[in-house]
């Protein structure tokens, strides 16, 4: 797996999220749409999964606590 660290302003992190947020709206109204294309339905699937990933990643994380 290839990992990039990335710095992004609070505004460009907040449109990254609305906009993953979005597409993820969007591909799970695509999965009920394309019943009769298994195939196609399967590659949505998965990139509804991968934007989910994507959501969680860019949830800030909580302050460790001593």
């Amino acid at each position: 797996m290839n990992e990039m660290h990335v710095t992004f302003t609070t505004e460009e992190l907040d449109l990254l999220h609305r906009l993953v947020h979005t597409a993820l709206g969007d591909a799970r109204v695509e999965v009920h749409r394309t019943h009769h294309t298994p195939s196609y339905r399967e590659q949505v699937k998965a990139e509804e999964a991968m934007l989910r990933g994507l959501l969680e990643k860019l949830q800030p994380k909580p302050a460790l606590t001593p």
